[in-house]
């Protein structure tokens, strides 16, 4: 990951963190800590897929790990991985039954390249579509059968558009919404309904947090666009992540970073209002998390984000009040 979009990723007080942290040495039963990382949930193979990230000192990796209540390494040859990046994008397209990926930032830069994960071999789909970014969301959409990505950032631009992927080809479904970058998204199978919460709404100096590029507003995809839904609830913050919690069946959010420091706290949304559910979460203070819906158990996930120690790589579980350590 080149050193521009690392400090666009990473609050300013982490920045000494990421040269002089040691992560000791490649995981081998589970994976190493990093930065960044991609995640979603497979639920034709019932485990939580984890790639990409960068791991402090080392840069980039394009490590493939799955978890279901322990974990497994998928090796594939270089030639038929993704290259090694920070913070792709993925999302699992239910209809097809396999992990999509998109962009993310690589040695030379923002990636635009397109692959799919069929639970055993990568494979490229398209290298044309949505132009290269990091930081951008996956989701998958029932109701319009296609997997969809909105937001992500390019230098110093902050993308607002929307595609969508339908295992073919992509396609532009809405040209200009709300710019946004390390925002969180997630479809709400209860409200039929996409739905986007915080994120950045452009770049600010490197290394220096802005506060008032941050957002704290609840978007929706309606048919003739973006709809804002509301701007009360959890605050601005961006460094999030969003999942639908199938046992309260809303949304949930955790942490992030507002402006000057970690959050700890997780809410629920219900589609039309935020309520906090934990002020300070036993899982702590941290950004950029994984939320993902475990529809084998059904139940939601978090996987590592990383604190004012640096990354994580632990798992927690949603338990109608708290985070409980999954198993």
């Amino acid at each position: 990951m080149n050193a521009t979009m690392l400090r666009l990723s990473l609050p300013t007080f982490l920045l000494a963190a990421v040269t002089a942290q040691d992560s000791g040495r490649p995981g081998i039963d589970f994976p190493v800590p990093a930065y960044s990382t991609g995640c979603t949930f497979d639920s034709t193979r019932g485990a939580l897929v984890l790639f990409g990230g960068t791991v402090p000192d080392r840069g980039p990796r394009a490590a493939l790990w799955s978890w279901s209540s322990k974990w497994a390494f998928h090796a594939s040859p270089p030639t038929e991985t993704p290259e090694p990046r920070n913070a792709p994008a993925l999302a699992f397209d239910a209809k097809r039954g396999c992990v999509v990926l998109f962009g993310g930032d690589g040695r030379s830069g923002p990636l635009g390249d397109t692959w799919e994960w069929d639970g055993t071999r990568w494979q490229q789909r398209a290298t044309e579509g949505p132009a290269a970014r990091t930081l951008t969301r996956l989701a998958y959409d029932p109701e319009r059968n296609a997997v969809v990505m909105f937001g992500g950032v390019a230098g110093s631009k902050v993308f607002g558009d929307t595609w969508t992927w339908d295992g073919k080809a992509w396609r532009l479904l809405v040209e200009q919404g709300p710019p946004r970058q390390l925002h969180g998204m997630a479809h709400d199978p209860v409200r039929k309904a996409l739905f986007v919460f915080g994120g950045s709404t452009g770049v600010g100096e490197p290394g220096k947090a802005d506060p008032a590029l941050l957002s704290g507003e609840t978007w929706t995809l309606a048919k003739d666009g973006w709809r804002l839904v509301t701007d009360q609830g959890p605050g601005a913050r961006d460094h999030v992540a969003l999942a639908f919690d199938p046992m309260s069946k809303q949304l949930l959010v955790h942490g992030g970073f507002d402006g000057q420091k970690l959050r700890g706290d997780t809410w629920g949304f219900d589609g039309k209002v935020w309520k906090e559910l934990a002020k300070q979460a036993a899982c702590g203070d941290r950004s950029f998390c994984c939320l993902a819906t475990d529809t084998k158990n059904k139940r939601l996930v978090l996987f590592g984000g990383f604190d004012a120690t640096g990354p994580k790589n632990d798992v927690w579980a949603w338990g109608g009040k708290d985070w409980v350590v999954a198993k």
